[in-house]
């Protein structure tokens, strides 16, 4: 008789699905040895990654932002000495899809870290909180266009919840037939970039345009077939002539004409 793990044998179940050797060699041409503290210190540079477990510190898992600033409240401390390569692959390690990342500097490691969509992945709040803890802005001069990446409209039906007692981890991480696959860690970052969304809104009203279309179906956040880049053109394109378009180019142009 076959185990459980081998009847659910698979890349991303017991095993990360990919290497990050690709995004390190693509990061070492782009940023070589730069480190956050090297960007210009009058812009903002803020990546949200989730750290698993600060060495010394008191709490578990927490959410980290590494900056180009020294930030007070900062977790990590100064993170002005991270390499933005480890920033990079810290924040694209999407759970299942790439391994965590070590940070160290100096020799000294701060830890693993992970996605940073899993708190925040529609990082606005993060952006606009260092530059007006920073005093680059005053929150009533903020402008914002938010860039998502489609809204996807796929949910957890109602017939999977026939008997709500029977939704245990294997439902959640949609391993049964009415649920769609990976449902945990999609519904975390979904509803992560869609709260912040509406906070950002809230606080902001007319002055953040958000550019999310929606997809006409389901793309894996992986998905790189000639189907997938079809769907995303045709939900590009759609974006393009919605309401949403021409605020977005007007703001766009404000600032252009400023520099």
């Amino acid at each position: 008789m076959p185990g459980l793990r081998d009847l659910i044998a698979g890349v991303g179940i017991f095993s990360s699905q990919y290497v990050a050797d690709g995004l390190r060699r693509v990061g070492e041409v782009l940023v070589k040895d730069a480190k956050f503290g090297d960007f210009d210190q009058k812009r903002v540079l803020a990546v949200n990654t989730a750290a698993m477990k600060i060495p010394g510190a008191e709490e578990g898992w927490t959410s980290t932002t590494m900056c180009n600033h020294a930030l007070p409240r900062s977790r990590i401390g100064d993170s002005r000495e991270i390499s933005m390569l480890d920033g990079a692959l810290s924040t694209s390690a999407a759970p299942s899809y790439f391994p965590p990342h070590e940070v160290s500097v100096g020799g000294k490691s701060l830890g693993f870290f992970a996605d940073g969509g899993l708190f925040a992945n529609n990082p606005v709040l993060n952006g606009i909180t260092v530059a007006v803890a920073k005093g680059l802005a005053k929150p009533d001069d903020i402008r914002v266009i938010s860039i998502g990446t489609g809204v996807d409209t796929t949910g957890i039906p109602q017939a999977a919840f026939k008997h709500p007692l029977d939704f245990g981890i294997l439902e959640w991480m949609g391993l049964s037939k009415e649920v769609p696959a990976g449902a945990l860690l999609n519904i975390t970052m979904t509803a992560s970039a869609d709260n912040m969304t509406w906070i950002a809104g809230n606080m902001l009203g007319e002055r953040i345009v958000r550019l999310n279309p929606i997809l006409p179906r389901p793309v894996a956040l992986d998905g790189t077939t000639s189907k997938d880049f079809r769907t995303m053109d045709q939900a590009v394109e759609n974006l393009v002539n919605s309401d949403d378009w021409a605020p977005a180019v007007e703001m766009a142009r404000s600032w252009a004409a400023m520099s």
